[in-house]
């Protein structure tokens, strides 16, 4: 039963992580394509910054990513356990 807990546990932590990295990750592309700037903002940083700018999407991608393999093998092991 505590394995239940810690697993539901973990599976609302991942939750919140992909919630917050969705969230930082469309604020942060609106910038390069968006309603309000037309990507205007993005395209007048230097081309330093813009790599940067995208390795740091790319690093929240990768986190929504990971948070949600954890969450598919959380659930593989507690079907395996049923």
């Amino acid at each position: 039963m505590a394995t239940d807990e810690s697993s539901n546990s973990r599976i609302v932590d991942l939750k919140d992580v992909i919630d917050t990295k969705a969230r930082q990750l469309r604020a942060m592309l609106e910038l390069t394509w968006g309603e309000e700037t037309n990507g205007e903002t993005f395209r007048s940083m230097s081309a330093d910054l813009q790599d940067t700018y995208m390795w740091a999407c790319s690093d929240m991608a990768r986190d929504i990513v990971n948070a949600l393999e954890g969450i598919y093998e959380l659930q593989k092991q507690e079907r395996s356990h049923v």
